[in-house]
């Protein structure tokens, strides 16, 4: 039997489009040794899972090739996942989101499965079931494993963008806790100032400043959060560094204009009318500047992808 089996898998080889001798000897050896995990495996798993394993084996280093590692997986789930990372990688979301739903079936609690899946369905644009599945994999382990963070990290962001501020504070938390980074910091902070609480944006920007480069979005930030809480002089002072940081406004979505539409706010406050007029001026001009992202904007909605 396993003669005729590797005579089909050779087929299937033949069948592809190998330009190089490099490139068949890694395809073949893919092969091979997916057949020999596989053999290895049986007596381990059942025959429904390891029939799926070995097709899922079989077909993934056919149309794989050489662009992947011959490591094999060592179950029928890890399979699946691996397949359909490679799949969500190159772009064929239909089929990654098939695979990751084939081995959640097979096992409720791999976390890998739940993320993975949670990924496709931000790319289809279905926000409400990739949380449900971020939230899935977050009960699955602890924070100490790479898929359960991952999978905290990204709800906070999807929150975030949903306008859902103390959920992603929450998250923002637990990774900080376990983690912190300026990114996280600046994250949580922003979601404070939307809940127009200044004093702990503050705090948050002064973290972020702290233990990461200075940026001028965090100063920019830091400003507004001293806007909301009418420390003009401070906010001031955070503006003019975030300008001579970056004054293209490169790391903000709009070229400065808010920065400057702040600063003018603030000297209409200390009764600067001519120096007001100045930064709205400034704020007009910079009104439809088209710049790259924020480097901390770290979850952005696109267009959402059309399923078939």
């Amino acid at each position: 039997m396993l003669v005729v089996w590797c005579m089909d898998i050779l087929k299937v080889g033949a069948g592809m489009n190998c330009k190089t001798t490099a490139g068949l000897s890694a395809l073949a050896c893919g092969i091979v040794f997916a057949c020999a995990a596989t053999l290895r495996r049986a007596i381990v798993f059942g025959a429904g899972p390891l029939l799926i394993f070995a097709c899922v084996e079989t077909q993934f280093a056919a149309e794989a090739g050489a662009q992947t590692s011959p490591k094999a997986p060592k179950t029928p789930v890890q399979s699946l996942v691996r397949r359909a990372d490679y799949y969500r990688d190159h772009g064929e979301i239909e089929k990654a989101l098939t695979l990751y739903s084939q081995a959640i079936q097979l096992d409720s609690k791999s976390a890998d499965a739940f993320v993975g899946r949670a990924l496709v369905y931000e790319e289809f644009g279905k926000l409400d079931r990739a949380l449900a599945d971020f939230t899935a994999a977050t009960k699955i382990g602890d924070i100490t494993q790479k898929s359960n963070w991952l999978a905290i990290r990204k709800r906070a962001d999807l929150n975030q963008s949903l306008h859902r501020y103390k959920e992603a504070i929450d998250d923002y938390g637990k990774i900080i806790k376990a983690a912190p980074t300026d990114g996280l910091y600046f994250s949580r902070g922003s979601c404070y100032l939307k809940l127009n609480n200044g004093a702990q944006a503050v705090k948050d920007f002064d973290m972020a400043l702290k233990i990461g480069k200075k940026r001028a979005s965090i100063y920019k930030k830091r400003g507004d959060a001293y806007f909301l809480l009418e420390q003009n002089n401070k906010a001031l002072a955070d503006y003019d560094m975030a300008l001579k940081l970056d004054p293209e406004g490169d790391e903000s979505k709009d070229g400065n204009e808010n920065l400057h539409r702040g600063r003018a706010e603030i000297y209409k406050r200390l009764g600067k009318h001519d120096l007001a007029k100045t930064e709205l001026q400034r704020a007009a001009q910079r009104k439809n500047a088209n710049l790259d992202l924020a480097p901390f904007s770290t979850y952005e909605l696109r267009a959402p992808r059309q399923s078939k």
